[in-house]
Formats: structure tokens, sequence, C-alpha cells
């Protein structure tokens, strides 16, 4: 597990990383500890598409605040897990904002057996996601990226882009192939370039668009058939609302639930 301790007191850094390594040491688990004295300096990893399994987040910062510097990372990272560390209980309430996955008080070796058990607790968590994950990894370092981060996965040569949710990509060597049989059946092949991942569809006629804008081209000669997939896969989650649910003039077109809106999609070559 990869954990980030951001607090701009070198002396609070290291109190935590002690404890955070006494508990990995009774649990057996292999941890590598992250120091970050800045919320800037944590940011700037994240922006790069890096990431961790967990952050405890100082609230109090000088320039960048703990809440500002979560606010910036939950716009390239949902799921990380956030604990803020705060010498007052009064501000922890705004943690929720940001779906902070608690807060501790310093300082923190009054609190050692809260701690492990959220580190228990979150240890359980990250474990479950890694399940439905994938490792990547270039020449020089690697990342776990959950399927549910996945836009889209793009072959440029002997590279493949992976195209983050909400924004940013992560590049590494590799055949789209090989990746692709570690994937869950989300993810369709659309072409040989490109493997999309079906809950980030938002429109399909000739290519797909995805949630954040970008056409994907389906292969002509399979459209027919990529498209067919997509469908039974929809119908199969319950995404899909018939039209007389609806007051519209329009036909030949259903209605997919996503990201809080109802998208319009053409029904040319809808499987029977």
């Amino acid at each position: 597990m990869r954990i980030a301790i951001c607090d701009d007191f070198l002396a609070d850094r290291e109190e935590l990383g002690r404890i955070i390594e006494k508990w990995a040491e009774q649990c057996n688990t292999v941890i590598k500890i992250f120091h970050y004295s800045t919320g800037e300096d944590l940011v700037d990893f994240y922006q790069n598409g890096l990431n961790h399994e967990i952050i405890f987040l100082d609230i109090f910062m000088d320039k960048l605040s703990g809440i500002e510097t979560a606010f910036k990372i939950r716009e390239v990272n949902r799921d990380v897990s956030i604990v803020f560390l705060t010498s007052t209980p009064e501000f922890a309430i705004e943690g929720y904002s940001v779906n902070a996955d608690g807060y501790l008080l310093k300082p923190i070796r009054k609190y050692e057996s809260k701690l492990f058990t959220l580190l228990n607790t979150l240890k359980e968590k990250w474990m479950s996601n890694v399940s439905r994950s994938i490792f990547i990894k270039n020449a020089s370092e690697g990342q776990r990226i959950r399927f549910s981060d996945i836009l889209y996965l793009e072959s440029e040569g002997k590279s493949i882009v992976v195209h983050k949710i909400p924004k940013g990509s992560y590049t590494c060597y590799g055949k789209l192939g090989e990746i692709s049989e570690k994937l869950d059946s989300r993810f369709l092949y659309c072409n040989r370039s490109y493997i999309v991942n079906m809950d980030y569809i938002v429109g399909v006629k000739d290519d797909f668009v995805m949630h954040n804008g970008d056409i994907i081209p389906i292969k002509v000669r399979l459209r027919k058939e990529i498209k067919a997939k997509y469908f039974e896969y929809i119908q199969g989650k319950g995404m899909v609302c018939e039209p007389s649910h609806f007051k519209i003039e329009e036909k030949n077109v259903f209605y997919q639930k996503g990201n809080g809106k109802m998208y319009k999609h053409s029904l040319t070559n809808y499987p029977n």
C-alpha cells in the first residue's frame, strides 16, 4: 500500500509515519510512505497521473489548505482514501464535502488505537478494489488503476494510453490485446486501436461518444455486432428507459441515464 502523509510540520509527519509503520508490522502489511510538506507538492503528484491508496492530510497548512488540496485531488482522483489531520474537531465536517474517509485529532499518539482501526478498514477497502483494477507499468514506474477510473484505452505505436475519469492519462508499454485479457465485461474492443469502458459511453451512432466528449471510431465492418454488444450490456444493467416514458416527438431514440443527466441515442441497427 502506498500511503501519503502531507503535513507542513516535520515532527508530525515523522510521528505519524512511525505509528503507521508499527501498524504495518503488526498486521504484516507491506507499505511505502511518501512525505509531503505542502499541498502543492501533493497535487502536482496527482496531476502527473500518479496516486496513492491512502492520504493523511493536515487541514491547516500554509498557502494551500488541506481542504483545498483535497478538492484539487478529487478533480483527478475520486477514489483515493483521504483522512484529515486536525488539532480541533470543528473543521472535521468540511471533510464530507470531499468524501473523506475520516479524520484524526492531533497529537496522533493519543489516538493510536483509532488510527489502527481506521487503517484496518482502509486496508479492506483497498483489497476489495484490487480485484477490480489493473496494474500497468512503463520502463520506470507502475500504477494500479481501478476499472471504474478507466474511460478508454488507446494504442499508439508500441505504447498504450489509458485515458482516465474524470481527466488525465497514463502511458505504458504493451499490446492492447494483452491488456484486454485482464479487463472485465464492461470493456469493449471497438477497433484495433481502442477499448472503451461502456459505462462511460453517452452516445452512439456511427461512433461512440465518451463521457468527456471524445469520439471513438467503431470498426466499420463490425459496426453492427459491436453496437449490439453495447446495447446488450446497457440493457443488462437497466440503463435504458423506453421512449414512451418521456413526452417526446422524436422516434427511434432511447434514453440512457449517466452523470446525473439523460443522454439521447439513435436506435439505428438496434438488435432485436
